[in-house]
């Protein structure tokens, strides 16, 4: 989830708050709700208590406007996580409506808080994040679609940057009255340095039984080294098990699992067969990618563990990691088979028929692969501020939807956050870019001036600088957006141009990188690209130019075999987002994407980027994902633009000095507010800001001037100024008429007194 702290999220939660540290706003309008119906279990978890244990629900998709607040319907055509977890959560009694019980935002695609427990209430890195059949989700709960059978695990983490999602291995277990029986608790272990997920046991967890610690000879029992514990419970019941465990800073840093345990008084023949789970696998499917993984899990309702037998095309192969197989594909048609036998003889098989086509490379144009992209966000409906600044650069109309929408976030993302002292200052950023690129004025939006909030960044609770609080995003976000018109910032601001560089420049890494923020050391190449989106205006300061050319050298480095970037598992992967990005800022900087720098075994960044694009015209997050993401499309929509711009000369993407500024019909303003003035003593000047207005860097007359043009004419805006302007005029000579006729007749009838 720009709140990103959030995210954090980021990391996960971390690129989410602008459009990475929590996932961004996705929602969807859409006329009605659909008959699509999926069942699946929702569990949700804090980190000292189960507040709704594993639940099914079987939902359909439906409106959440009343749980987002807002005044617009958000409507998806098929069920999504969010619609399962509110249902499950109204089965325990929270009410789903009330915001201090369950607070959704971001257009239903960010979960806040929870049964009065929110985002940063456990410090800066804390906050909800969710997974499904223990694999991390790279979306929001508004964009991930749900199927049957799937399991949702939403829960609160102390400190994102340290936390192993957890689970038990079996999660239903049948034991008998004082017969002993062994868990393992597995998880996947976040790697800071590597930014990546690693599957393994987890060790050093406190059992807990009924939610008390369960004990053995006076002592607490833990997880060994293999993730194992061994207990014996000598009561027919029904249990629940679950573990808990702290680092050195007494912070909660495993999510709790969650399993059930029957105790039954007789001993059952062992007559079934083992239950075969396998991840990954769906019979009869066509894939593109010869390389396939799947997860195979067996449980038994006797036997504690049991080994698979998988065989690819007859031929046995070995669990590359734990219970995950890898295989390559031979092209046409392969058998998959799963078997497994239990001790007393009983087996269960599955069998799958896998098609592998090579998939063929075709490469559109790049106008083509915009108006594709353009087209897809305006069928899906257009629900945030990176896809309006996407439109308006792409020289295309924001739909009138979209003012609505403008101004609930203006109200429900800065006045009411700054009211409870949590607004995010990437939303306040974020904002502000999409204020002037739709032509108002951001010094007054609804009465607040959005500049000056940057410049004087306000504080959150906890007393904490909203401009650091989310790390180097705030910085870089803060330089663009007063930048977009050349905003003027007073020299006894908090944080002047000058400041906000030196912040900057003091956190890059020695190897060019940077990380999204000081506690979190893993290098970031989203945050590196948009560092030097920010910072290129002002490459003729010799520190500037030396910081963007190391981060530019290590972007080349780290650029992979394929073309793209690897962000690691947590990530994703390879994703579309980060070729985005990189393009942004290397365009912003006067690079070009396809140079040899950016080319790698014959493919540079655009020809990546495109292979992201599907044939509605969206982007996947990842190649093979086999479905457009939203959040994806609009920032590959962005760098494309910004690449078609940097062809053909019209400067940087976030560049809207030509575009007119438009009043406030509510407040009129005067004709010459509309100009943005410049000091001659103003902290930072760029080379642009001293160049002639109607000229792009190379002193052409700009490709966008007839932006500002067009407002110029018959039918412009200025037209209802100029008419107030006369009718006041008319006024004043009204008013001065009946003076003088007031006048007159006062001094003729004094006259006739006296004669």
């Amino acid at each position: 989830m720009k709140r990103f702290h959030k995210l954090i999220n980021i990391g996960l939660i971390l690129l989410l708050a602008f459009f990475f540290t929590f996932p961004q706003s996705t929602a969807v309008w859409a006329s009605g709700d659909s008959s699509t119906s999926a069942t699946v279990d929702v569990r949700v978890e804090s980190t000292d208590k189960t507040i709704l244990p594993p639940t099914e629900v079987t939902v359909e998709s439906f409106d959440l406007q009343k749980y987002v607040h807002g005044n617009t319907p958000i409507v998806k055509d098929t069920p999504r996580a969010i619609h399962a977890i509110i249902r499950a959560l109204e089965t325990a009694g929270i009410d789903t409506q009330d915001s201090d019980q369950f607070n959704l935002g971001y257009g239903g695609n960010y979960i806040a808080g929870v049964n009065d427990l929110f985002e940063f209430d456990h410090g800066p890195n804390s906050g909800w994040m969710y997974y499904i059949n223990h694999q991390y989700v790279p979306v929001g709960v508004l964009d991930r679609e749900i199927v049957d059978g799937e399991s949702i695990v939403l829960f609160y983490v102390d400190n994102y940057m340290d936390n192993t999602y957890s689970w038990f291995v079996d999660s239903d277990i049948t034991v008998h009255a004082g017969e002993a029986f062994t868990v393992q608790q597995q998880g996947l272990i976040y790697n800071v340095s590597t930014n990546g997920q690693s599957k393994g046991p987890v060790d050093g967890a406190t059992i807990l039984v009924d939610n008390e610690s369960y004990s053995k000879d006076g002592s607490k029992v833990q997880t060994d080294k293999d993730g194992k514990a061994t207990l014996t419970l000598n009561k027919p019941g029904t249990y629940t098990l679950s573990a808990e465990r702290e680092n050195d800073q007494g912070e909660a840093n495993i999510t709790r699992p969650y399993a059930e345990v029957t105790v039954l008084e007789a001993p059952p023949a062992d007559t079934a067969e083992p239950s075969i789970r396998v991840k990954g696998l769906d019979d009869g499917e066509t894939v593109t990618n010869p390389e396939l993984s799947f997860e195979v899990n067996v449980t038994d309702d006797v036997d504690s563990e049991i080994v698979p037998s998988v065989k690819v095309n007859h031929k046995e192969i070995k669990p590359q990691n734990d219970n995950t197989y890898s295989v390559t594909l031979s092209e046409g048609k392969n058998h998959i088979a799963v078997s497994a036998t239990d001790q007393a003889g009983n087996t269960a098989v599955k069998d799958y028929n896998i098609f592998y086509q090579k998939k063929e490379k075709v490469t559109p144009s790049i106008t083509e692969s915009i108006n594709k992209a353009i087209t897809n966000m305006l069928q899906e409906g257009i629900n945030s501020e990176w896809q309006a600044i996407g439109l308006v650069k792409a020289g295309k109309t924001v739909p009138d939807s979209y003012e609505a929408l403008f101004k609930e976030n203006i109200q429900s993302q800065i006045v009411n956050k700054m009211e409870s002292n949590r607004v995010k200052i990437t939303d306040i950023e974020r904002l502000t870019m999409t204020a002037v690129a739709l032509g108002k004025d951001p010094r007054n939006i609804e009465g607040l001036n959005l500049i000056e909030l940057i410049y004087n960044s306000p504080e959150r609770r906890g007393g904490y600088d909203t401009m650091t609080f989310q790390g180097n995003n705030g910085p870089i976000f803060a330089l663009i957006a007063l930048d977009t018109k050349k905003f003027d910032v007073p020299e006894d601001a908090k944080w002047t141009r000058q400041k906000l560089i030196d912040e900057l420049l003091r956190t890059q890494n020695e190897d060019g990188s940077w990380n999204l923020n000081e506690n979190f050391d893993t290098p970031s190449i989203d945050i590196t690209a948009m560092a030097i989106t920010g910072l290129s205006p002002y490459k003729d300061q010799s520190e500037v130019k030396e910081a963007l050319d190391k981060a530019v050298a290590y972007l080349s480095s780290v650029q992979t075999d394929e073309g793209g970037f690897d962000g690691g598992d947590f990530v994703g992967g390879i994703t579309s987002e980060a070729t985005s990005q990189v393009i942004i800022g290397l365009t912003a900087y006067g690079i070009d994407p396809t140079s040899e720098q950016f080319t790698k075994n014959g493919t540079h960044l655009i020809d990546h980027l495109l292979s992201f694009q599907m044939k509605d015209g969206g982007f996947q997050h990842t190649l093979n994902d086999g479905i457009s993401n939203s959040m994806a499309t609009e920032q590959a929509l962005q760098g494309l633009v910004a690449y078609d711009m940097y062809v053909k000369n019209q400067g940087s993407f976030y560049d809207f000095t030509e575009r007119k500024i438009e009043p406030d019909p509510e407040s009129p303003a005067k004709e010459e507010d509309n100009v943005i003035p410049k000091k001659e003593n103003d902290q930072v000047k760029s080379p642009e800001s001293s160049k002639d207005n109607d000229k792009n860097n190379d002193g052409n007359e700009s490709p966008n001037k007839n932006v500002s043009d067009e407002s110029k004419g018959d039918s412009g805006k200025k037209l209802p100024n100029t008419a107030t302007n006369l009718y006041n005029i008319l006024l004043i000579g009204v008013f001065l008429l009946v003076i003088g006729i007031i006048i007159f007749y006062i001094r003729k009838r004094r006259l006739a007194g006296k004669g």
